[in-house]
């Protein structure tokens, strides 16, 4: 037991603690209870913390945000109280599905608006990645798991090894340090998850040396989108290069900015659909005809002359 809530089993690890499947014993509400690690609870200061930014995650009530409930203290143990958002990661999601820059311009509404809610509180997300970003049978995004990293660094914790498909999401500030990162930095993460979604995954982000993922990213090398998917639209890709740029303040300075940007370059209309292989571009049948009647012209036009020019011999 924690407080009131009934641990019932045991659903992953966290940063700074251990996930549970919960239930609330008066409402019978299931929820996710993230348990605290002992040696954080042991450390006052960074209790303290951590409880001001429960309060401030509790505020947000957004429906592209997982809902914080609060933090419980148990007689052994202290945990954040989370809804039980329902859904798959958008990885798993979206596979098949993204066949237009309308569509993935959907997806994207709900990453970036939950973002303007969790920086509206003042907040970063500081892990966003498609694990973090579910979707449900609704379609509805959640945006869940609110990085707490700085807590277990605070109370002395080695950090655990991260999976290797998320360094990718890290801005440079990231990697260089925690204190130099902001919520710009879930400008560049947002930028990253539109470019999976958009090109596919960058060449540089399946190595398995985290040494040269991490210089990559830092020097600022990241590949442009095209190179992945050639059919990618330049609009589209204008936007992925402007939110991940090195430079923090030559990124898109709001969530807001950055789906005006993408609501803009999709105002075209649907284009080649964004999740397919890269296949050789081609003209248009209506193109074609025309190609060839022109062609069809300019010879006829070259055997007049010649001959004009033949007769007057």
């Amino acid at each position: 037991m924690c407080g009131k809530y009934l641990l019932e089993a045991k659903i992953g690890q966290w940063s700074i603690g251990v996930l549970y499947d919960a239930q609330d014993t008066f409402t019978h509400q299931q929820v996710i209870l993230h348990v605290i690690d002992r040696r954080i609870q042991g450390n006052a200061a960074v209790m303290g913390e951590l409880s001001s930014m429960v309060d401030s995650l509790s505020r947000i009530s957004h429906p592209n945000v997982a809902t914080t409930i609060g933090l419980e203290k148990g007689e052994e143990i202290s945990a954040i109280v989370m809804e039980k958002s329902e859904g798959v990661p958008i990885t798993d999601a979206t596979y098949g599905i993204i066949r237009s820059e309308k569509e993935l311009l959907r997806v994207l509404s709900g990453v970036l608006s939950g973002l303007q809610a969790i920086h509206q509180e003042g907040l970063a997300h500081l892990a966003l990645r498609p694990s973090n970003i579910l979707m449900a049978s609704n379609r509805v995004l959640k945006l869940r798991n609110v990085n707490m990293d700085r807590f277990q660094q605070d109370a002395g914790i080695t950090m655990m090894l991260r999976k290797d498909d998320e360094l990718m999401y890290e801005a440079p500030e990231q990697i260089k340090g925690k204190r130099e990162a902001s919520y710009l930095s879930d400008i560049y993460a947002a930028g990253m998850v539109l470019y999976g979604l958009a090109a596919g995954r960058p060449e540089f982000a399946s190595s398995r040396d985290d040494f040269l993922i991490r210089k990559t990213i830092v020097d600022g090398d990241i590949p442009p989108p095209e190179k992945t998917n050639p059919n990618i639209s330049r609009s589209i890709a204008r936007v992925i290069v402007k939110a991940t740029e090195c430079d923090p303040s030559r990124r898109f300075q709001s969530a807001l900015e950055m789906l005006g940007a993408l609501q803009d370059a999709v105002r075209g209309g649907d284009t080649i659909p964004a999740m397919q292989s890269p296949i050789p571009t081609y003209r248009s049948r209506d193109q074609r005809k025309y190609l060839t009647l022109g062609i069809v012209v300019a010879v006829a036009v070259f055997l007049g002359i010649a001959l004009v020019v033949f007769l007057a011999r």
